[in-house]
């Protein structure tokens, strides 16, 4: 028998060969005619084989019957074991098998029987009651109407508010506040008021020797000035004239500039009284970066964390530099206008330097500071606008003319300012009694 060549690469194969031995093309050889007709295979119906010839061709894909479990005998003494399932299916009857309610839709699962599981499902739509016309129409109203809360319960005579029922409140209220704007502020006596902590910030910086060192903490930039320019003019005014030296550093960028125009304002007001000699020594440290974190550093050692002025010359150049590096500071004076910035330096700090703290603030940071005052942990307050003014009537320095008139304004604006918010609080009482009154009647 000759050898069949290979119909892709050519190369002849041995007769019996199924695949070609060059190339694994697979090898077609047509059946001789004889045994095509003796060969002939069933003809396939167009659908392809049935379902029972499959079975038949692949007997591992039958399934075999499973042998039912064999029945438990239940012992008499124990008929809890007795299964309640059929009792209940010969007694319950017959389900109907759930309908979908979609049909005709590809790729959709059939519903699932969860009769093992004791529940019912419900995919079909329930069977609505039968209502008759009058009811219905009656139900589409009422979905149609908004909810109609409860009334609220009636009032019991006598009942109303606490203070309508007892007008003397009102009554005590003003007369204490009518008596207060008359009595409490006779004409051309006005005077600032001197709060706890103004005499002992006086008192220790008139004890400071000439030429201590001050550490300033400058917390306020021009946003806030337009009060603390007021606070601390006084403060820095006794400073310069006790010849004190300044270390001034800020967390803020405007801090510097501030502090140096109040400086210097403080300065020429004293050699506009007649004190030649009041040259202010002050070592501008600059801007302090780093948040309260850097605050420590202060404490520790101030000439490490100020190593050069605001002009760039470091320790050995700059003499109170020099000298912080050797002592310590005399006194810590915070200007801020937030009582935060007093509390960082009262917490992170004074324990360290163990240097006194007299803080200069606003009116608003007065309140939040007092406990500190109160504890010993600063050792003085000069606060808001009557804390400048009394605090520079304490220097025992004629004002002058143009001062003294901006200081009436001030105190004038400030009074008034009280008397309109007290009387704001007399109308309100006024309305409340006369409301109460209409109530009643």
């Amino acid at each position: 028998m000759s050898q069949p060549l290979c119909p892709h690469c050519g190369q002849p194969n041995p007769a019996d060969a199924e695949y070609c031995a060059h190339c694994g093309t697979l090898l077609r050889l047509p059946p001789e005619p004889e045994e095509a007709a003796q060969e002939t295979p069933p003809q396939e119906s167009e659908s392809g084989p049935s379902e029972e010839d499959l079975l038949a061709q692949q007997p591992w894909l039958q399934p075999e019957e499973l042998a039912p479990p064999p029945e438990m005998e239940v012992p008499p003494d124990q008929p809890w074991l007795r299964p309640e399932q059929e009792e209940a299916d010969a007694v319950r009857p017959p389900r109907q098998t759930p309908q979908r309610q979609l049909t005709g839709l590809q790729g959709l699962l059939e519903p699932a029987d969860l009769s093992w599981a004791g529940l019912e499902p419900s995919l079909a739509t329930p069977p609505s009651p039968e209502l008759a016309d009058p009811q219905l129409r009656e139900l589409r109203g009422a979905f149609r109407e908004d909810v109609h809360l409860a009334d609220p319960p009636a009032q019991a005579p006598g009942g109303g508010a606490a203070l309508a029922r007892r007008p003397w409140i009102y009554w005590l209220l003003l007369i204490l506040m009518g008596g207060g704007i008359f009595l409490g502020f006779p004409p051309g006596q006005e005077e600032p008021h001197a709060w706890p902590g103004l005499l002992e910030a006086h008192a220790a910086i008139e004890a400071l020797p000439e030429e201590s060192l001050v550490l300033v903490d400058w917390s306020y930039d021009p946003a806030t000035a337009g009060e603390m320019d007021l606070v601390a003019l006084g403060v820095f005014e006794h400073l310069v004239e006790r010849r004190a030296r300044f270390l001034v550093v800020s967390q803020l960028p405007g801090g510097p500039a501030s502090a140096r125009r109040l400086i210097q304002r403080a300065s020429g007001r004293l050699r506009g009284a007649g004190i030649r000699e009041a040259i202010p020594l002050v070592s501008e440290g600059g801007y302090l970066p780093g948040g309260p974190a850097s605050l420590p550093l202060l404490g520790q050692a101030p000439g490490a964390g100020v190593p050069v002025n605001i002009q760039g010359q470091p320790a050995q150049v700059d003499p109170i530099l020099r000298a912080l590096q050797v002592e310590r500071p005399a006194l810590a004076l915070v200007v801020a206008a937030q009582s935060e910035d007093v509390r960082r330096w009262l917490e992170q700090v004074q324990p360290l330097n163990q240097a006194p703290v007299i803080a200069v603030t606003s009116a608003a940071a007065d309140p939040a500071l007092r406990p500190y005052w109160d504890s010993g942990q600063i050792q003085g307050l000069v606060s808001g606008f009557d804390g400048g003014i009394r605090y520079r009537q304490l220097l025992n320095r004629p004002l002058l003319p143009q001062e003294e008139r901006l200081l009436g304004w001030q105190l004038t604006g400030q009074g008034m300012g009280f008397i309109v918010l007290v009387i704001l609080v007399i109308l309100g009482n006024l309305a409340g009694l006369l409301s109460g009154e209409e109530e009643r009647s």
